[in-house]
């Protein structure tokens, strides 16, 4: 059986993608996860537009990683659940252009004993159902 060794961006979160990646090339890496969070991904776009031809020049499988810290999808306030949706889109469209093998989404968590978990709940599931939906679109356009 064969095994790839895959590096998280989480570990070095603070140094650009572009040393990143040639760091985990230097240790040998096969795959990376891209963790879009952190100050360098406030503006997704702009970011990635600056780092996919570098992404392309290396043999990498990719996977990303959309970004989590303060973000929840089961928030009670519905502008953080809104902008954390629209995050998560976002991540899927960076994945789908660079035919990432797949993204890892973190849902939240309901933080307090006075909210209503199983609303928690329902709300991640809402929120998964339509980033599949995002994702199954994202990959009929870009393959």
């Amino acid at each position: 059986m064969s095994r790839e060794i895959f590096y998280s961006g989480l570990v070095q979160l603070e140094k650009p993608v572009k040393t990143n990646l040639q760091a985990f090339a230097d240790y040998g890496a096969d795959g990376v996860e891209l963790f879009l969070d952190g100050p360098q991904w406030n503006d997704k776009e702009a970011r990635f537009s600056n780092v996919k031809t570098y992404l392309n020049s290396y043999p990498f499988t990719y996977s990303v990683h959309g970004p989590m810290f303060d973000l929840n999808l089961t928030s009670e306030n519905a502008a953080v659940r809104q902008t954390a949706l629209n995050e998560l889109k976002k991540t899927i469209e960076i994945a789908a252009e660079i035919q990432a093998h797949h993204v890892i989404i973190d849902p939240g968590i309901c933080m307090f004993q006075i909210f209503d978990k199983h609303q928690a709940q329902r709300r991640a599931l809402e929120a998964i159902m339509d980033l599949q939906q995002h994702a199954k679109i994202q990959a009929a356009y870009c393959y």
